[in-house]
């Protein structure tokens, strides 16, 4: 006698039996080669489609070629569109239907072996779905030719009974065959020759426990067999937490764990896992605490070296979930595409016994050794300079290591503090991070968690802060905080965590509601575990203008407004917050009306500045005002605001630039080299005024990649998440390198001045084509000036006394003996001076175009005159040097280009006249106004000459 398993009904013993009422195919045993009729029950499952007058199903096959039991080929329907191939026919009474020929439909290869039907059902545009009761892909087996036999019912929630349920048990075979069913060993009902079984099951027959239903077919030699396990079980057992544990998974000692789930509501929750062979076992049924909130259990006898995969079994419904508070979760979808050099020897999902993510967990997990060698002081909040970047967009192989490896540019580049969008465990791997499901996982994708610990403790060792970016307005459908309480597309009435509907407009996900008890809880606990875990420094709080619960749905007016309610939960989280850590920085993406903002900054908060529009309206020479980038005119009353020019929430500067920025017949702020020098121009209006300030990846060196940028070229706002290029070579060209390092200059400024750049001693004049920027430090002061329009302007630059004054760029000193000087700045050109000398190695030295500024006899060090000026023929410099030494001249154009260099070798101290010759006939110089700098061993001049 041969005995046919039927391995594929095996997967879940909640899966194929339980879909039967909510998916039916005529023939019952459908072949590859058949034509089907698909009838679809949408009150079944997950019920996401009833009501529903037109639906639709997505289908695919799962095929002997399939990678996994979810890999979907030969997939059918256009996602969200009103597609002919795939529109079901509506029967009434939430009852769809369509018919095909199965080769025909999926233009199947007839030498590929079909194993499984797979689908999911939708509405015209997608946006509800029909599933399983757990949210799950619906799949009906697809069988061989021949004699088969199945369990086709029970429909509905399959596995779980109470000791007085009758089970509806009916079977059928694809011949007349022997029919038999029985109950463990004992045969509860013959058919002779029959192509159908009926039975009445009542579980009071056989009490509590675990057993098997089995149906075999017999046909001549030849019998098949299907099993359908269930559970018996008395009421769940109502027991007080003896731990007081927190929610999650607690370790007691080396072989014991404990387990508490918070949810209310739910009638039954077990275990299941690596411990248990992933079935429902009644050792591994839940307490419930008297309060209904919870459910506990303590497992004991495990190997503490041993990495266990395991969930949560939740409800009749069977809702499988990973913990939510895991550190480390396995992902069906997409771990198998993280590569192995980023995460090594990652433990495996459980393929064919669960479905959905499952947390991994050991109790002897490899600790990391936090070096102890350094001594680290986190950067004032008022000193910060941060750099956001995306680690999937930072470095092309997209790890913490990576960022690790880059912490020396960080260095040169003088930031303090690095904002890493979200790390958190999200949805698919190449993400921005906004789409979180496990909130104290650190996403794999990226590395393990003692490589992220590395990150930190690497970066601490540079001084420079870790801010996490971290998005707790919403979770995503992933999240088995979400997935618990889900029915019809939105969270349940009886969430404990979310709304039912969202409670303002920019909401994406599901709505945490931040006055639920469950929420505050959860909230807290994610807030205090990176702290803990992997001593981050602060956090950017995404969205944070959604934690209310005032509901401003169709009115954004109103969500801006002074929010009260939406201030106390934010200084709730901000005390749990201290409680770890006292003076953790606080930043929040907020963008509410001002008084509310303010409100928050003089709590302790700071705020995100976006500055991107009038930055860059000055970039393009149109029109700008930067004022409001200084707290003070927002009546901030201490440097609470972190200003940006780009976030990753922006469109890049010189993208817009170099497409759609102001011309003139002799001067284009769109040329790329024109536009990078406007970008250095901004960025000295925006980092000599005081307040932290933030600066998004690559923006130091021009990125010009569109926001939008999709992989094809093309810009399209469907792409603006997608991956964008990886530029590091920036740094090769001459004209970004320049930008990079007038960046470089002025945080360094910033760093080595940090009295006078938080001065609240200053003059501000942001508004109108040419701007100011005077500090007043005391001791130290400095004065910027820029013409950001499209042609030359004079401008009358007053200084806070006369005396020596340095080009902060090139180091060039002069002499003023007055308090103001008159000068012309060309388009785009700009000065900053400082009435203190820096030490400027020859590398640190960036070459800007400066106004010509009267020098004084009495300049220290070398003075020198270039005359004719206006010159037409030969030119000639005057030089008075203080010593012996080597001299060079070099000569720019207006843009920056070099046109001239020449070194003149062991001058004597005193007055040297020197014969420069005819410039335009030696070089081929154009007409024009140039720029000249004069280098000696210790000193530097600048100035300009017209050449005719």
């Amino acid at each position: 006698m041969m005995r046919k398993p039927l391995a594929f009904l095996f997967l879940f013993f909640s899966g194929l039996a339980g879909i039967q009422g909510q998916v039916s195919l005529n023939p019952v045993f459908a072949t590859q080669n058949d034509t089907i009729t698909l009838t679809y029950d949408a009150t079944q499952g997950n019920a996401g489609l009833s009501g529903v007058g037109q639906v639709y199903i997505h289908t695919g096959l799962i095929t002997d070629l399939s990678t996994s039991p979810t890999d979907w080929r030969y997939v059918q329907g256009n996602w969200g569109t009103d597609d002919a191939k795939v529109r079901m026919t509506a029967l009434g009474n939430n009852l769809h239907r369509i018919k095909f020929h199965l080769p025909t439909f999926y233009n199947v290869p007839a030498n590929e072996t079909v194993q499984q039907l797979a689908m999911v059902f939708r509405n015209v545009d997608g946006t509800k779905e029909g599933k399983t009761a757990s949210g799950g892909d619906i799949y009906m087996p697809i069988y061989s030719a021949g004699l088969q036999a199945a369990i086709n019912q029970p429909s509905g929630p399959l596995g779980i009974y109470g000791l007085n349920d009758t089970i509806y048990i009916s079977a059928g075979a694809s011949q007349n065959a022997q029919l038999s069913l029985f109950h463990e060993n004992t045969l509860l009902k013959q058919e002779i020759n029959a192509l159908t079984l009926d039975y009445k099951l009542y579980t009071g027959n056989y009490g509590a426990g675990k057993f098997n239903i089995r149906l075999e077919a017999t046909q001549g030699a030849t019998t098949l067999y299907d099993t359908l396990p269930y559970l018996a079980r008395a009421a769940t057992n109502v027991a007080a937490d003896p731990r007081g544990a927190e929610e999650g998974i607690t370790i007691i000692d080396q072989n014991t764990l404990f387990f508490k789930l918070r949810a209310p509501g739910k009638d039954l929750v077990y275990m299941i896992g690596d411990f248990n062979h992933w079935e429902l076992d009644p050792a591994y049924d839940m307490n419930q605490t008297p309060d209904g909130e919870f459910f506990w259990l303590e497992v004991n006898n495990l190997d503490p070296n041993t990495e266990y995969r395991l969930q949560y079994y939740v409800g009749s419904e069977g809702i499988r979930i990973g913990d939510p508070y895991s550190e480390k979760i396995l992902d069906p979808w997409n771990d198998q595409w993280i590569p192995s050099a980023s995460y090594p020897n990652l433990i495996e999902y459980p393929t064919g016994k669960t479905d959905f993510p499952v947390t991994a967990f050991k109790i002897n997990e490899e600790e990391y050794a936090w070096d102890t060698t350094y001594n680290y002081t986190r950067v004032a909040p008022e000193e910060l300079l941060i750099y956001e970047l995306l680690i999937r967009d930072f470095d092309t192989h997209r790890t913490y290591q990576s960022v690790i490896d880059r912490l020396p540019y960080f260095d040169s580049l003088g930031i303090n503090a690095i904002e890493l969008m979200p790390i958190m465990e999200f949805e698919g791997n190449e993400s921005w991070g906004y789409n979180p499901m496990f909130f104290m996982a650190p996403d794999k994708y990226y590395g393990t968690k003692n490589d992220f610990k590395a990150l930190v403790d690497s970066c601490h060792k540079h001084g420079i802060a870790v801010l996490l970016d971290i998005a707790l307005n919403h979770a995503f459908g992933q999240s088995p905080l979400v997935r618990m309480y889900f029915e019809n597309g939105a969270p349940t009435a009886s969430s404990p965590y979310f709304n039912t509907t969202a409670r303002h407009d920019f909401n994406v996900g599901y709505d945490f509601n931040h006055e639920a008890p469950a929420t505050i809880y959860h909230t807290r606990r994610v807030f205090q575990h990176w702290l803990e875990e992997y001593k981050v420094d602060g956090y950017r709080v995404d969205l944070s203008k959604g934690f209310t619960q005032r509901n401003t749905l169709g009115n954004i007016g109103l969500w801006n407004q002074y929010d009260q309610s939406r201030v106390d939960i934010l200084n709730r989280i901000k005390a749990d917050v201290e409680q770890v850590d006292p003076n953790v920085i606080m930043i929040l993406e907020h963008f509410a009306d001002n008084p509310e903002e303010r409100a928050l900054a003089e709590d302790g908060f700071l705020l995100w500045g976006n500055e991107n529009h009038q930055y860059n309206e000055a970039t393009m020479a149109y029109q700008s005002n930067f004022s409001s980038v200084y707290h003070e005119n927002r009546n901030f009353d201490r440097p609470a605001l972190v200003g940006f020019m780009e976030s990753h929430d922006e469109e890049r500067l010189i993208y817009r630039n170099v497409n759609f920025g102001n011309t003139s017949a002799d001067y284009s702020t769109r040329e790329l080299d024109t536009a990078l020098d406007r970008a250095a121009q901004a960025a000295v209006f925006f980092f000599t005024i005081p307040g932290p300030k933030m600066l998004w990846q690559f923006g130091e060196m021009g990125y010009d990649y569109s926001i939008n940028w999709c992989t094809n070229g093309t810009v399209d706002p469907s792409c603006r998440t997608g991956n964008k290029p990886v530029r590091w070579d920036y740094y090769n060209n001459p004209a970004r390198t320049k930008l990079n390092q007038v960046y470089g200059r002025l945080m360094r400024l910033r760093k080595d001045f940090p009295k006078l750049m938080q001065t609240d001693s200053l003059s501000l004049s942001l508004g109108t084509v040419t701007k100011t920027v005077h500090l007043y430090g005391g001791d130290s002061n400095l004065v910027a000036a820029g013409n950001f329009g499209i042609s030359e302007r004079s401008v009358t630059i007053d200084l806070p006394r006369a005396g020596s004054w340095y080009n902060y760029f090139t180091g060039d000193s002069l002499f003023l003996e007055q308090t103001s000087f008159a000068t012309n700045l060309g388009a785009g050109q700009y000065i900053l001076l400082t009435d203190f000398k820096t030490e400027i190695e020859e590398e640190d030295s960036v070459f800007i175009p400066v106004p010509s500024i009267p020098l004084d006899s009495t300049t220290d060090g070398a003075l020198i005159r270039m005359f004719p000026n206006p010159n037409s023929g030969s030119l000639r410099a005057f030089v008075k040097l203080d010593r012996d030494t080597d001299m060079r001249i070099d000569m720019f154009n207006p843009q920056g280009k070099h046109v001239y260099s020449e070194t003149f070798r062991n001058l004597s101290a005193g007055l040297n006249l020197l014969d420069l010759g005819n410039l335009k006939q030696r070089y081929s110089i154009d007409s024009g106004l140039f720029y000249y700098r004069v280098i000696t061993r210790t000193k530097r001049v600048s100035g300009s000459i017209i050449i005719l």
